[in-house]
C-alpha cells in the first residue's frame, strides 16, 4: 500500500496481483494508511473502495506456549515480543 497525504490518494496491491487506486475518503480506519498493512476492500473498476485494515501482517504460526515461557522468563527484556514479531 502506498498513500500520499499531499494528494490524498493511494494505491493498493490486491491478492489477484492487480493494483487499485483509491482516494482518502475511502479509507475507513482511524489511523492513516501505511505500507505493509493488510486491508480488505471492495473493487469498482480499477478503484478500491471502503478500505478497512484487517491486521498488521500475516498471522504467525509460532507457538503461544513458547511466547508465554519467554514472557515469564525474559518478559522484562521483551523477548516474547521479538519472538511473536510484535512491537
Amino acid at each position: 500500500m502506498a498513500y500520499s497525504i499531499q494528494t490524498n490518494t493511494g494505491e493498493i496491491s490486491g491478492d489477484d496481483g492487480n493494483r487499485y487506486t483509491f482516494i482518502g475518503r475511502e479509507w475507513q480506519g482511524t489511523q492513516l494508511p501505511q505500507p505493509g498493512i493488510y486491508v480488505d476492500f471492495m473493487v469498482a473498476g480499477n478503484q478500491a473502495m471502503r478500505i478497512f485494515r484487517i491486521s498488521a501482517g500475516p498471522v504467525s504460526a509460532k507457538s503461544n506456549t513458547t511466547a508465554g515461557i519467554l514472557a515469564l522468563l525474559l518478559g522484562g527484556f521483551g523477548a516474547h515480543n521479538f519472538y511473536s514479531e510484535y512491537p
